[in-house]
């Protein structure tokens, strides 16, 4: 079983067989036990971003010139046999260091839904990501990208993950601008992978497959150079900023998490229901930070502890 597991793993991110066959190919993985390190299990595959400057959005537009830093970001989105460990770490419970002020406001809201239970442990096990219990989206596929958490929670995911490491870096969101520019590069690419249109070998999309998909199956998708794979299709992913208009500063607030029940935030990338054109890389969706869907996961983003 350990060597059929392997060997599915190498035709889920080949090029030997078709889409179709690589994505049921993961489900099956998926019920043997995905040995792909950051897949199921923790640290996630981090892939360098190197820095530098590029036009964000889709106009030529000067004032939208940036430069990035150099970053490290996921090769994967979170899985939900990662977020799993999260929820296994009391990681609802509301009085973890994780959550803040408003992530915490949120929770107390959210306690209405299991109001009567006395504490924030039985609280907790009613708690956990919404279609969590889905067999198309939930636990049940362990190797597929989370779904169903909002921001507040992929945010908290993020600092708990920061402290469970303690591997001397920072984990959270990436900025609208560093996942646009991992994205698409220096040199604007149209889509994650270059000019074609999106078909079935790159992406996930347009209900082709009625939900999510195994990370990692759309290796004719992966970024030119950097191997980052279902940034575009699967799930939409959270950005950690506040989803204002261009042009793009990141110093006017956008990035700051101050008062996020105020705010929209920008969520990148297309999921599996959508059409080509949510696929763009600079393209553009939002949702409030409570705002969860079966179409909306999270990628991780990390930099060296200051």
């Amino acid at each position: 079983w350990a060597r059929l597991a392997t060997r599915l793993a190498e035709v889920v991110e080949g090029h030997e067989l078709p889409a179709a066959e690589r994505v049921r190919a993961g489900v099956s993985l998926g019920d043997l036990g995905d040995p792909r390190p950051g897949v199921c299990d923790l640290p996630p595959p981090m892939v360098e971003i190197q820095g530098g400057s590029f036009v964000i959005g889709e106009s030529n537009d000067a004032n939208n010139t940036l430069v990035i830093d150099s970053f490290d970001l996921a090769r994967y989105p979170v899985t939900n046999a990662q977020f799993q460990l999260f929820i296994a770490a009391e990681g609802y419970n509301p009085d973890a260091p994780w959550w803040d002020v408003a992530g915490r406001a949120w929770l107390a809201r959210d306690d209405r839904a299991t109001k009567g239970l006395k504490s924030w442990q039985q609280r907790t096990t009613k708690r956990q990501p919404s279609f969590w219990a889905d067999p198309r989206f939930g636990i049940a596929r362990p190797n597929h990208p989370v779904v169903g958490v909002n921001w507040y929670e992929a945010m908290a995911f993020c600092v708990w993950l920061t402290r469970h490491l303690k591997d001397g870096s920072v984990y959270r969101l990436p900025s609208e601008a560093e996942w646009e520019y991992a994205a698409r590069g220096s040199a604007r690419r149209p889509y994650p992978w270059g000019d074609p249109e999106p078909d079935d070998e790159r992406a996930n999309f347009n209900e082709q497959y009625n939900g999510t998909s195994t990370v990692g199956c759309f290796a004719p998708g992966a970024t030119p150079g950097t191997g980052l794979l279902d940034m575009a299709g699967n799930v939409w992913e959270w950005t950690r900023s506040a989803y204002t208009p261009y042009p793009y500063n990141p110093t006017d607030g956008r990035e700051d998490g101050v008062e996020p029940a105020r705010k929209n935030f920008t969520l990148r990338g297309g999921a599996w229901h959508n059409r080509p054109i949510n696929l763009r890389a600079a393209s553009r969706y939002y949702g409030t930070p409570d705002y969860h869907l079966r179409l909306v996961g999270c990628r991780l983003a990390r930099h060296l502890q200051l």
